[in-house]
């Protein structure tokens, strides 16, 4: 029998939401050639391979409508060849021609499959085309039809850029048409696949009368009819806004490659503040480096806009250096052979010309007792998921320029294990291996790590070595179906007696408690980009309190789940609005900066969270410091204690047993200290931690300690 090859394109049908138009499609007595996601959404991709198994199936689960906005099928195939649906619906491939066919998928859901037929393409800009970050505009985009035209029933759309930009709305004259016939159309804006507008508008434009001819033009205003639109606090080279042409009008849009699309420059906006490190336990004595970098109000670098003075200062300690910065020097610095002399607390202040100061709390002690305090972000995403920017400029972003002592990237299971696009970096061994080129033991410390995916919920998996090759599991999201972990117990299981192995449950995104081991789940993200989950913040799910009742053992770090690669960068939003806390940190008390003890400090739970604010926080009971668990007589005397040294001044400390402040002191100061006694009269097994908040509302938690009760 004959054979041919069809290319077919497929959308969801107007009246289908998103959701309901993913779908399993076998195609029996043929074979797919080519399976391509066109109209990339989380990645500027005009076409992309989607990995698919032998056997024939087209798997399309719904989410991926929220990363293409078309699916891309080369068919070979005969006269006898079936498109069918899970749900016993069959189709002729050989009927699919220019005219939608309309196929069910489950429920009320439909997709519509066409003949693929490239059109051409007309022209677009967007002015302004260069902004600054954090900014308000009024913008204009102007689409010129190209050679093909439109016909009516056609039209365009146009995707606004993510929702770190405010939303845009309809006003009088929002959408206006120049052409040479009698043309007429109509036009509306809507959220693209999410109610919540987190992937950006659409604005749809529709000729409902003649046709549009090369030359015509549309302009659509690009406001909110009032301020304007606000852009991304972040830089970025490229932001695009996609264009999607449907020139028949039979109602399926294509997307217009990315070549020929509308972007905006978004760049950094003048100096205005500084972010300053420095070790903030140190002995008298001890020689140290302060790092600074002159950020826009925004907390982007600024690199050669700055020329001028900053300095470092504090009275108490001793230390004061002044320096002015070259337009040359990239608005960096690095004060060298820094001491202190008087054992302490102390403020420390950063400043310079036109700039916010910043200030620090350092404690000196009189000898090293080997214990340090390093900080960082370990949880954020690049292009190799859903994230912003190269990853070969994350772990440099975060050293140089967030200032952090250690790091790591952990983009999503079923992207690393299962996109072409990083199958083509080399998934999880171009992790490690990125890893492994930018760690430098005593000076910087990267983690190989992924985001698992699960039933439950999201966790991070973290790897301590540096020769394995270390296998990704992916959750109940796969395009192939290799759900080889859908549950937290699973996950777990394969991981199973690994020592170099630690996972760390993303509860501020949501998580349900289902499953706890205690080898390899030492530490909880309390806080993140989507804010604080201390207590339940998902009625799907469960918050850290709920997990510390049922027993389960496990100390605090912040996070981040930041999208623009840029770890350290603590502004917000990210890129999608529902992130709209400032990135946190993982505070760890070790002796030394390396991966190793890094990883041990974590697992140890010598550990704690903080948000957006680098806050100085010691606590212990009875001397067993934050993290540990230690017994204790039914009655015995319990005196706990906490230092808290702030960026700014702290209002409050909590003192937390079982989920409930046993005990609260009002503070006013930028350093506090209490005490607070109490009886061992609490259920065997109960858990207390330490939570300070400052007048900004920045917050930090300590990690538990636990008492069980002597028999």
């Amino acid at each position: 029998m004959e054979t041919n090859t069809l290319a077919i394109i497929i959308q969801p049908a107007p009246d289908t939401s998103y959701w309901e138009a993913g779908f399993t499609a076998h195609i029996r007595r043929g074979r797919i050639l080519s399976m391509q996601g066109m109209g990339g959404i989380t990645q500027p991709e005009d076409v992309v391979g989607i990995l698919h198994k032998d056997d024939q199936t087209v798997r399309w689960q719904s989410f991926l409508w929220s990363h293409y906005t078309s699916l891309y099928l080369l068919i070979e195939y005969t006269d006898e060849t079936l498109f069918e649906i899970e749900n016993g619906n069959k189709y002729f491939v050989k009927d699919i021609n220019n005219i939608p066919t309309y196929i069910s998928t489950s429920g009320s859901g439909k997709i519509m499959a066409a003949i693929y037929e490239p059109i051409e393409e007309g022209t677009a800009a967007i002015l302004p085309d260069m902004v600054q970050a954090g900014n308000t505009y009024e913008f204009v985009i102007d689409y010129v039809v190209g050679k093909s035209g439109i016909n009516q029933g056609g039209g365009i759309r146009i995707q606004t850029p993510y929702s770190s930009w405010s939303f845009p709305k309809l006003f009088d004259n929002s959408v206006t048409l120049t052409t040479a016939e009698d043309a007429e159309m109509e036009y509306d804006l809507h959220p693209y696949f999410h109610p919540m507008a987190v992937f950006g508008y659409v604005y749809s434009i529709k000729v409902t009368k003649g046709r549009l001819n090369k030359g015509d033009s549309i302009r659509i205003q690009y406001s909110n009819g009032e301020d304007g639109i606000k852009v991304q606090t972040y830089s970025k080279i490229n932001t695009y806004f996609p264009i999607h042409l449907d020139a028949i009008g039979n109602g399926i849009y294509y997307p217009l490659s990315y070549d020929n699309v509308p972007s905006v420059c978004v760049n950094s906006s003048p100096p205005a503040r500084i972010r300053f490190a420095l070790p903030m336990v140190v002995s008298k004595d001890e020689i140290f480096d302060i790092k600074l970098a002159v950020l826009d109000d925004n907390y982007n670098p600024v690199f050669e806009d700055f020329n001028g003075k900053v300095g470092i200062k504090s009275d108490s300690a001793g230390i004061n250096a002044e320096y002015t910065i070259g337009a040359d020097e990239a608005g960096l610095l690095t004060f060298k052979g820094m001491q202190i002399k008087q054992v302490g607390i102390h403020i420390i202040t950063a400043y310079g010309d036109s700039l916010k100061p910043s200030s620090l709390v350092v404690k000196c002690v009189e000898k090293d007792d080997n214990k340090k305090l390093y900080w960082g972000a370990i949880h954020g995403h690049t292009m190799l998921s859903d994230g912003e920017g190269n990853p070969d400029d994350y772990y440099p972003y975060g050293r140089y320029v967030g200032l952090l002592d250690f790091c790591a990237m952990t983009d999503h299971d079923w992207e690393l294990a299962e996109h072409e696009r990083c199958r083509l970096y080399g998934g999880i061994r171009y992790v490690q291996d990125i890893a492994d080129e930018f760690y430098v033991p005593g000076s910087f410390v990267t983690i190989p790590a992924y985001e698992w995916m699960g039933v439950e919920g999201h966790a991070n998996v973290y790897f301590n070595n540096e020769d394995e090759e270390n296998p990704i599991y992916v959750g109940n999201i796969s395009i192939v179906g290799n759900n080889t972990t859908n549950t937290l117990s699973e996950l777990l299981n394969k991981y199973k007696n690994r020592n170099d192995i630690m996972i760390i449950p993303h509860t501020s995104h949501g998580f349900k408690w289902t499953e706890y081991d205690a080898s390899l789940m030492p530490v909880l993200e309390i806080y993140s980009c989507w804010g604080p989950s201390e207590f339940k913040n998902n009625p799907d799910a469960e918050g850290a309190i709920n997990g510390l009742n049922k027993g389960f053992r496990l100390g605090f770090i912040g996070g981040a789940d930041s999208h623009h690669a840029n770890p350290g960068n603590t502004c917000k939003p990210s890129k999608y609005h529902v992130l709209g806390w400032r990135e946190g940190f993982a505070a760890v008390y070790t002796n030394e900066l390396t991966r190793d003890r890094i990883f041990s400090g974590i697992k140890s739970k010598s550990c704690y969270a903080a948000t957006a604010e680098r806050i100085l926080l010691e606590f212990d009971i009875n001397g067993n410091s934050m993290g540990s668990s230690f017994k204790a007589a039914k009655g015995s005397l319990l005196t706990m204690s906490v230092l808290a040294g702030g960026t700014t001044n702290i209002r409050i400390i909590e003192l937390i047993c079982n989920g409930e402040v046993m005990y609260s002191a009002d503070c006013s100061t930028q350093i506090a200290e209490i005490k607070f006694e109490t009886n061992m009269n609490y259920p065997d097994g109960s858990y207390f931690y330490a939570k300070v908040t400052q007048i900004d509302d920045e917050c930090a938690w300590s990690s538990p300690i636990w008492i069980d009760i002597i028999n």
